[in-house]
């Protein structure tokens, strides 16, 4: 993998993990809209650097977790915020 590789699958994966920290938000503080705010903003934010470089970002989704370009971004048993559930459209 090149390191332009390397970068973007990073990038991709600090993009899910923002994406988690928003679902918890949501979970944990279901009232709090300034909580919501911020951390729809870092997942807004998060998105930046990927698009910067790619014109999209294509996520195989399946039970075990989410590929990209085939490389696990995101592991089932990691996925406490239930984001994989949410990108197959079930949640």
């Amino acid at each position: 993998m090149s390191a332009r590789s390397d970068t973007e699958l990073l990038l991709v994966q600090v993009m899910l993990r923002a994406a988690q920290a928003l679902l918890r938000v949501l979970r944990t503080h279901p009232t709090d809209g300034d909580a919501q705010a911020r951390a729809a903003d870092v997942l807004r934010l998060s998105f930046g650097p990927i698009w910067s470089r790619l014109p999209f970002v294509e996520l195989q989704v399946t039970d075990a977790g989410g590929l990209w370009n085939d490389h696990a971004v995101l592991e089932a048993e990691d996925d406490d915020e239930g984001l994989i559930e949410v990108l197959s459209g079930g949640g």
